[in-house]
C-alpha cells in the first residue's frame, strides 16, 4: 500500500517500514525503554496484573484527558464496533505497512460486553498497550533525538484492534500522570 501521511504537505515525515522496526520488547531496546515497557505491561493502573493499582472509574475521563494534554496527537479515535474500526483505519492511514512516525496518532477498538458498562477510554488505551507488549507487537526506531514507538494489538481473528504511534516521551509523560492519579 502507498505510503501516506496525515498532513498532505508533511515535510518532516519519517516514513518507516514497520517490519524493519519490530523488536522483542525486553531484549532489543535500551534499558530506559525496557523499564517503560515493563511499567505498561505490569504496573499501569487498571490493567490485568497483580501489580496494577486501580484508578476510580469516575476519574478515568479526567486522567485520560491529562494523559493526552499537550501531546500533539494528529488523529485520536476510539471505535465501538468492527465496521467503524475498518472505516477509521483507512481514514487515519493505519492500514499501511510503511507509515509516518512523526504523525502521532491512535485508534483503539473498545471492548463491549452485554450487561456491563462500556469500557472507558483510559482502560481501552492501557489494555491495548499492554496487549501489544505482551504479544510482542512493539515497533521501535531511534532517529536522532527521538525514539518512535508503535504498538499494534490484534483480536482473535487477527484483525487490527489498536495501533498507537507515539514517542518515548509520551510514555514517560503518561506514566507520570498515571502515577500521580493512582492510589498510593
Amino acid at each position: 500500500m502507498e505510503e501516506k501521511c496525515l498532513e498532505a504537505d508533511c515535510h518532516k515525515c519519517v516514513k518507516t517500514n514497520l517490519s524493519d522496526c519490530l523488536i522483542v520488547p525486553f531484549e532489543d531496546p535500551p534499558d530506559n525503554v525496557r523499564q517503560l515497557l515493563s511499567y505498561f505491561l505490569y504496573k499501569a493502573p487498571d490493567i490485568e496484573s497483580t501489580h496494577a493499582k486501580q484508578i476510580s472509574s469516575d476519574k478515568h475521563t479526567i486522567v485520560f484527558q491529562q494523559m493526552m494534554e499537550n501531546r500533539h496527537f494528529k488523529y485520536q479515535k476510539f471505535c465501538n464496533n468492527k465496521k467503524q474500526m475498518d472505516k477509521e483505519i483507512e481514514k487515519g492511514f493505519f492500514d499501511c505497512s510503511s507509515i509516518c512516525l512523526k504523525c502521532k496518532r491512535y485508534i483503539c477498538l473498545k471492548k463491549s460486553k452485554k450487561n456491563k458498562p462500556p469500557e472507558t477510554e483510559l482502560d481501552c488505551f492501557l489494555r491495548h498497550i499492554r496487549n501489544a507488549i505482551a504479544h510482542g507487537n512493539v515497533y521501535y526506531k531511534h532517529a536522532g533525538n527521538r525514539v518512535f514507538l508503535v504498538f499494534n494489538d490484534y483480536n482473535q481473528a487477527k484483525n487490527l484492534s489498536a495501533r498507537i504511534v507515539c514517542i518515548k516521551a509520551d510514555l514517560e509523560y503518561w506514566r507520570g500522570v498515571l502515577n500521580r492519579n493512582a492510589p498510593q
